[in-house]
């Protein structure tokens, strides 16, 4: 067997070899190497350890952390790589055998991402403003009115939004931009933040809380509310726009999906045919207006 290498050596040359050739889309392969990154940021050490001295247990422990960090896609995504790097270390000699193996998806439990009632949305945001955390309720309410994700919310600028022509732009992690009506909702969050900052430089972003998903669970936390996520706020945008009876591929068009309405279809399949006769329930409370001061 070769010298045992760092496994940032091997994954580089993975990285360069292995994705480079892979008859993968560009953003496909962008998520990958991203996932090789984040890997060896959330496994100590991971970048200067010499690849044949991993063992089976150690992947098992990474895993557990990584587990309880993300959902279930990502942690697959994830896995994969991994796996496909210690491939690569054997098939160049420098591993007899995966570590990683034994590590399964079917052990990756599918947990439902659970999506705020108009109530529940309304308290957190009260909650949130008696707090003195404004910027941050800014961030909630702009997910929940717009569909987009953090990353997107973060990346805003003023430059993007046309009050005059009734539209903004998002840009999307693959640098993809895309038109999106201005929402009703939306241009009055707008419109209220434009009139507490004004005047508006050029290029300033829209929000100031530019923090991670830590900062929202705590200020759940100390709110005493159940946990509100990012993705469960976009899901929101999702039920209100399928209530308005907002064709499924107008839906997805809006959040960036590439495939026509199959993801809204699930999440309409998820809510709505649920056994949970109280949930479906709880989701009655007929506002008229969703986003409350």
């Amino acid at each position: 067997m070769k010298a045992s290498p760092a496994f940032s050596a091997v994954a580089g040359w993975y990285s360069d070899g292995v994705l480079a050739r892979a008859d993968l889309t560009p953003g496909t392969r962008v998520v990958y190497r991203s996932c090789l990154r984040v890997l060896q940021r959330h496994w100590p050490g991971l970048a200067n350890i010499r690849i044949g001295t991993i063992r089976p247990g150690d992947c098992r422990r990474w895993f557990t952390r990584r587990q309880a960090m993300v959902g279930p896609n990502r942690l697959k995504t994830e896995l994969a790589i991994l796996k496909g790097v210690f491939d690569y270390a054997v098939e160049e000699g420098f591993l007899t055998e995966n570590p990683a193996a034994s590590l399964l998806t079917d052990a990756i439990e599918h947990h439902t991402v659970e999506i705020p009632t108009r109530i529940e949305l309304n308290r957190l945001l009260r909650r949130l403003v008696a707090r003195g955390l404004v910027d941050l309720r800014d961030m909630v309410e702009l997910l929940a009115c717009s569909g987009m994700t953090r990353a997107e919310a973060s990346g805003l600028i003023w430059d993007d939004v046309s009050f005059t022509k009734n539209i903004f732009r998002v840009r999307d992690a693959r640098g993809v931009c895309r038109t999106v009506p201005l929402f009703p909702n939306m241009r009055r969050l707008l419109e209220r933040i434009a009139a507490r900052r004004n005047p508006l430089g050029h290029g300033e972003p829209v929000l100031r809380f530019q923090h991670g998903a830590h900062g929202l669970r705590t200020a759940c936390k100390k709110s005493g509310l159940s946990q509100v996520t990012y993705r469960g706020l976009r899901n929101f945008f999702a039920l209100e726009a399928l209530k308005q009876n907002v064709s499924y591929p107008m839906i997805a068009a809006w959040l960036g999906h590439k495939d026509g309405g199959v993801q809204i279809a699930r999440l309409h399949a998820e809510i709505w045919e649920t056994p949970d006769d109280q949930q479906c329930a709880a989701r009655l409370t007929y506002e008229p207006d969703p986003i409350a001061m």
